[in-house]
């Protein structure tokens, strides 16, 4: 405490700050004190820094981090659900075991990887579908794709809908009103804040290492009142309400968001990429 007292941050609840700082390290909550370092230098406090500001900081991107999370469940499920559905019906339900319906060429370790993983996961898992199928049918050929598709991973389904055919891709990113292109990046980036997310990383003020497309003809991801910084979590939060509204049109995702923002009113926004007014915007109406 006296390290941060001598870079000029105000603490008025002593105990409070010992205890904050016995349970969340120095090292970790400091990155969330960014947005009040003083011009000047980065080791002295714009003055009326206070420690609840920093606290706040660190309190807001928890719960962000579990609003976000929440989104990308929704999304999760659903693209699962139309990659098993589009490719068992074009080609079958252990179809996904030959590398021929997939695009070409096809990378054969990426491939082998996935199945591998697969097979791995199925005989690992104590599910009762999967013990069932196994005391039922042959699984000489493995699980369906249905079955398979439950104990993928986020990262698994994105490897999977990658190494799609194209008229596959477009016909599932068809379903959610986006090109298979932009579609494409918007899970890799997905991929990757769940990933941040689930190590509890910082998600408020991130520069996003992968970014998402900004769809080209879609005028709601063009307003010049509201900018979209790719790299920003903004970005992924208008990602994720164009893709629930089209998911669960009566879900209170939206309105989950909008109240954590309301819980927190001296909340950074600008290290968001939150452009002042965003309700407003057509992708938010």
């Amino acid at each position: 405490m006296r390290l941060l007292e001598s870079r000029g941050m105000t603490i008025e609840d002593r105990a409070f700050a010992e205890r904050a700082l016995a349970t969340v390290s120095y090292y970790r909550l400091s990155a969330y004190s960014f947005p009040y370092r003083s011009s000047s230098s980065l080791n002295r406090f714009a003055v009326g820094t206070s420690f609840e500001n920093v606290w706040n900081n660190y309190r807001f991107d928890r719960r962000l981090r579990s609003v976000v999370l929440d989104g990308i469940e929704r999304v999760e499920i659903a693209t699962r659900t139309k990659i098993v559905n589009r490719f068992a019906s074009q080609y079958g339900p252990f179809a996904y075991r030959d590398a021929s319906n997939f695009a070409s060429p096809i990378d054969m370790a990426r491939f082998t990887r996935t199945l591998d993983f697969i097979d791995e996961e199925t005989r690992r898992s104590n599910e009762e579908f999967v013990a069932h199928f196994r005391r039922t049918y042959d699984t000489s050929n493995g699980m369906p794709l249905w079955m398979a598709a439950e104990v993928m991973t986020f990262g698994n389904m994105l490897t999977f809908f990658r190494m799609l055919k194209m008229r596959d891709k477009k016909a599932i990113a068809r379903d959610f009103g986006i090109n298979a292109d932009t579609f494409e990046t918007w899970l890799k980036s997905l991929n990757f804040v769940r990933n941040v997310c689930a190590h509890h990383g910082r998600l408020w003020n991130r520069h996003l290492a992968i970014a998402p497309g900004i769809p080209n003809k879609d005028p709601r991801w063009h307003e010049k009142r509201y900018p979209i910084v790719p790299h920003r979590i903004y970005s992924v939060l208008c990602i994720l309400k164009q893709l629930v509204d089209v998911i669960a049109p009566q879900s209170h995702w939206p309105a989950r968001f909008k109240g954590l923002l309301a819980e927190f009113p001296g909340i950074h926004r600008l290290s968001m990429a939150l452009p002042t007014g965003f309700e407003n915007s057509l992708i938010w109406q």
